[in-house]
């Protein structure tokens, strides 16, 4: 259908200590780029940034050699589900707004379910479903990528059962 695998990038998660420093930026970002690659087995040619970089919002087109979601010329229509919730209200309505030939529509799997929950709650089912079955270690290991690398979420024991 035309889809393509990106990076989602991170400063913090990436391990970027100085987001002035675009050498620093950059070397993180190649890094996760290659990871996804090798995870994925296909080409990474965009990347889109979690908290983005003001740098970067209606920047350059190009960053690492990828295409940059949040170049000036890619920003002319963009809605997101952000923690859940369309900041821009229905996305119906801003899509009857729509009269560019470039537009972005972000949106988060994790948020949407055939019965509506708080993002709170899809956070922790998708947790007790992916670590259903685990070995107390693999638990433990995946409570600790999820700590490492989720903004702003907190991940308590008894999200897993008490593993």
């Amino acid at each position: 259908m035309g889809h393509e695998v990106a990076l989602h990038f991170d400063v913090v998660s990436g391990g970027v200590q100085n987001i002035e420093d675009v050498n620093e930026l950059e070397i993180a970002m190649y890094r996760d780029v290659k990871a996804v690659e090798f995870a994925c087995g296909v080409s990474v040619d965009s990347i889109s940034f979690h908290r983005p970089v003001s740098s970067f919002v209606s920047g350059p087109k190009y960053v690492c050699g990828c295409l940059n979601a949040y170049a000036k010329e890619l920003m002319t229509f963009y809605i997101s589900d952000s923690k859940g919730s369309w900041r821009e209200g229905n996305p119906l309505h801003s899509l009857d707004r729509f009269n560019s030939s470039i537009g972005q529509v972000l949106t988060h799997p994790i948020w949407w379910a055939k019965k509506h929950t708080t993002p709170s709650q899809s956070l922790r089912t998708n947790i007790v479903n992916r670590t259903e079955g685990m070995s107390m270690s693999d638990a433990v290991n995946y409570m600790a990528t999820l700590r490492g690398t989720v903004p702003g979420v907190s991940v308590d024991n008894e999200v897993f059962g008490g593993k």
